[in-house]
């Protein structure tokens, strides 16, 4: 399943528990579009071989490519927040602490993205 992490599972628990299944038809509604953007980004990126900030400031400006850029990297950071947590919580339940599990988990996170086989990465 795609995007299935640490926030995305608390929040769809918190919202079936707060709305139960009322919130069915806003999902549904949504399949299109969010199924649109993807293909798109997707497609935009096979086609140009850039990214989504590239091809704003090359098409567009600087500054519309930071103004847009922003609010995703600020979006990124607080999932990377939230996706620590999940990992934290989850270990302490087995009874590792999050002081000790968390900067470990991070240690192995940032070498794997830095020196790990980037085909590799790409494949996953």
């Amino acid at each position: 399943m795609a995007d299935m992490d640490a926030s995305s599972t608390i929040a769809a628990a918190e919202t079936g528990a707060l709305f139960n299944y009322s919130m069915i038809w806003f999902l549904l509604l949504l399949i299109i579009p969010l199924f649109i953007m993807q293909e798109v980004s997707g497609r935009l990126g096979v086609a140009t071989e850039k990214g989504l900030g590239e091809n704003i400031r090359e098409r567009y400006s600087r500054k519309l490519a930071l103004l847009l850029t922003l609010p995703m990297a600020l979006a990124d950071i607080a999932t990377y927040a939230i996706e620590y947590l999940g990992i934290a919580v989850g270990l302490s339940v087995l009874g590792i602490s999050p002081i000790l599990s968390v900067p470990i988990v991070f240690v192995i996170h940032t070498t794997l993205v830095t020196r790990g086989n980037t085909e590799m990465q790409k494949k996953s």
